[in-house]
């Protein structure tokens, strides 16, 4: 499965600083995850969601990833949920809604992966998502403590189209 992380081109794409720090969508402050999208679109829009001075241009790389396919925890399996696609529809809703169901979800996963590792490669590395921008796509939370269950391509240059950030462009 491809994935792909856009981050500071100063930084590691594999540093995950920025999410201990402040915390995330899907992790509290002092628990430490890895984001990635389904595509680079996606990813995009991730990060311009929280741009808040439209008159500076973030300057990006993106990352793309490798995830095998049993490294990842599927969202029906982590929202607990099987069998009621209704139930896993109001879960999703439930969860999405609140900053702090997801911020539960995503810190319990990193810390079962940590008490209980299990043999290597028994236990998924990354954990899918919905994303709450596009609920219909997914992200990927990465246990930074298992990046090499992930395969990392070289960095490349991303570049956001300035007309996404300034109206007087259009």
């Amino acid at each position: 499965m491809k994935a792909y992380r856009l981050f500071a081109p100063w930084r590691d794409p594999k540093d995950a600083t920025g999410a201990l720090k402040r915390g995330g969508r899907w992790n509290s402050p002092g628990t430490a995850v890895l984001y990635a999208a389904s595509s680079l679109s996606l990813a995009c829009l991730e990060v311009l969601v929280h741009v808040r001075r439209t008159d500076i241009i973030p300057v990006l790389s993106y990352c793309e990833l490798e995830i095998p396919e049993h490294q990842i925890l599927p969202w029906v399996q982590a929202a607990g949920v099987f069998g009621n696609s209704e139930y896993l529809a109001l879960r999703t809703q439930a969860v999405l809604e609140s900053e702090v169901l997801s911020r539960e979800l995503g810190d319990n996963f990193i810390a079962a992966r940590s008490r209980r590792p299990g043999p290597l490669g028994r236990r998924p590395a990354v954990m899918q998502v919905p994303s709450v921008v596009v609920p219909q796509e997914w992200n990927y939370l990465i246990d930074p403590a298992a990046e090499n269950a992930v395969r990392w391509f070289d960095p490349q240059p991303f570049r956001i189209d300035p007309r996404l950030l300034d109206p007087n462009l259009r």
